[in-house]
């Protein structure tokens, strides 16, 4: 069973990527939330993956993903993003992001074997 933190300041994003992951057989959402509550969700539910927006106000994306490489490093992080440039996927993976998908990404693409 894969679970699943959603870390993105928009709800209504949050609410459509649950919607597409809960009809996953192997996946449970534990968590969702702005990017002020992730280390603390992380800490509680213990997920496998966070999907999470780079670019959020305060704690954003890539600053997160260090933190919480360094804190649990069992956690996968899967960078959500509108940004296509070359820069942000590498900043991403320097940080250590074990994957980058555009937001305007088809839906089957979020869906791992």
């Amino acid at each position: 069973m894969t679970r699943v933190i959603l870390a993105d300041d928009h709800t209504l994003v949050r609410a459509g990527i649950r919607q597409l992951l809960e009809k996953l057989p192997e996946v449970t959402v534990v968590a969702e939330m702005a990017m002020a509550g992730a280390v603390a969700a992380i800490e509680k539910h213990r997920p496998n993956l966070v999907l999470m927006d780079i670019t959020m106000p305060g704690l954003n994306g890539l600053e997160a993903t260090a933190q919480i490489g360094k804190r649990f490093p069992f956690v996968k992080i899967i960078m959500l993003s509108m940004h296509t440039s070359h820069e942000y996927v590498m900043q991403a993976f320097r940080v250590g992001v074990a994957g980058y998908l555009l937001k305007d990404a088809a839906t089957i693409e979020l869906v791992w074997p």
